[in-house]
C-alpha cells in the first residue's frame, strides 16, 4: 500500500460524469448524493451505485429503498448525470430493496425482491423489467453472455437453510453449481485471457455467521461452469460481500470487500496473494476511482474509517 487519505462518506459511487477520462468520487453521507458539483437527495436508503460509461460523460445509477430511516420507501432506481437527475424505475411492494445492480454490454441488470422472499432480476429497458430469473433469497445473480444466469441464494426455502449457486437457462432448466452454502457475492471477468470470462463467487454462508461462516472467494471456469477451485478466504470476516475484477487475463485482480476486511486477490508464483486494504466496518461499500495507470489501485472505502486507499499493482 501506498498510501491512504480520510474520507467522510456513509457511501462512496465513481462516475466520469463530466467525460474527462477521470472518475469523480461521490459521497453519500446523511442521505444525500454529492458528486462532480452535484447533489441529490435520496429517496430512502441507499443501496447499490453503478456506473454506465457513455460517450461524452458517464451516468450514475443508484439504487434505493427501505433501510433505516426509511421502512415505507418504495424501491427507487435513478439516473445521474452531468444535466440532469431522472428516475428510470420504481416499485413497492413486500419488501423493497434492489440486491444487485449492473452495467452488462451497456445495458442494466437489477435484482430486486418481488415479495418478502423471493428476487427476481432482469434487464431494465423503457422504464420495465421483466425478469428473467427468479430465486428464493437470490440475492445476487450475474448474467452471463449466451443469457443464462447465474443465481447465488444466502438461504434455501426452509428456515436456516443452507444457500447455494445455480446456472438459470432461459428455458427454465437449473443447474446446481458447486458451492460452500450460501453464496453472497458474484463477479466474472476473463482471468486466462482466452476470450471467455470466467465466474468468481464469494460462497461459504451460514445463518451462525459470526461461529461456522466460511468466507472462501471461488473461481468457477468451464463451458458449464463446472470446475471450481478455491483461491483465498478473506480474513476476520465471515463473508465475501462483493467482488470487484480489476484488469483482464494475466494483469487481472480482485478487489473483495470483505464483512470485516477489505483485500486485493492478486497473482503470484503460488497462486493468489492477499494484499490487506485493512479493517471495514460491515456497513462499508467501496468504489474505484481511476488512477491512470493499470498498476495503479486507488480504492474509496466508506463508513467507519472512510478513506482512500492507493497502492501499486505487482506485475
Amino acid at each position: 500500500m501506498t498510501g491512504s487519505q480520510p474520507l467522510q462518506a456513509d457511501n462512496v459511487v465513481a462516475a466520469d460524469l463530466d467525460g474527462d477520462g477521470t472518475a469523480d468520487l461521490g459521497t453519500v453521507s446523511d442521505g444525500v448524493l454529492s458528486i462532480a458539483g452535484k447533489s441529490v437527495k435520496l429517496e430512502g436508503s441507499f443501496q447499490r451505485a453503478v456506473r454506465m460509461p457513455r460517450p461524452g460523460g458517464d451516468a450514475l445509477v443508484v439504487a434505493t429503498g427501505q433501510g433505516r430511516g426509511h421502512r415505507e420507501a418504495a424501491t427507487r432506481i435513478i439516473e445521474v448525470t452531468q444535466g440532469e437527475t431522472r428516475t428510470l424505475w420504481t416499485h413497492k411492494g413486500a419488501r423493497n430493496q434492489v440486491t444487485d445492480l449492473r452495467v452488462v454490454d451497456g445495458r442494466l441488470w437489477i435484482a430486486a425482491y418481488s415479495d418478502a422472499r423471493k428476487v427476481s432480476g432482469g434487464w431494465l429497458t423503457d422504464g420495465t423489467l421483466e425478469p428473467l430469473a427468479t430465486a428464493h433469497m437470490g440475492q445476487r445473480q450475474l448474467p452471463l453472455d449466451d443469457g443464462r444466469v447465474v443465481v447465488a441464494r444466502v438461504y434455501g426455502e426452509a428456515p436456516k437453510s443452507p444457500g447455494d449457486l445455480s446456472l438459470y437457462s432461459p428455458g427454465g432448466a437449473t443447474v446446481p453449481l458447486t458451492s460452500l452454502r450460501g453464496a453472497r457475492a458474484l463477479a466474472a471477468v476473463d482471468l486466462d485471457g482466452d476470450g471467455v470470462d470466467e465466474v468468481i463467487s464469494g460462497d461459504g454462508w451460514h445463518y451462525a455467521y459470526g461461529a461456522e461462516a466460511d468466507p472462501r472467494v471461488v473461481v468457477h471456469s468451464g463451458p458449464d461452469l463446472s470446475q471450481a477451485r478455491v483461491i483465498a478466504w478473506i480474513p476476520e470476516s465471515y463473508a465475501a460481500l462483493d467482488i470487484v475484477p480489476i484488469n483482464q487475463g494475466k494483469d487481472a485482480a480482485l478487489l473483495v470487500q470483505g464483512s470485516q476486511r477489505a483485500v486485493v486477490l492478486q497473482r503470484d508464483a503460488l497462486g493468489w496473494a492477499t494484499l490487506d486494504l485493512g479493517a471495514i466496518s460491515e456497513v462499508s461499500d467501496m468504489a474505484v476511482l481511476d488512477s491512470g495507470s493499470d498498476t495503479v489501485l486507488r480504492v474509496a472505502i466508506s463508513g467507519e474509517g472512510a478513506r482512500v486507499v492507493t497502492l501499486e499493482l505487482g506485475r
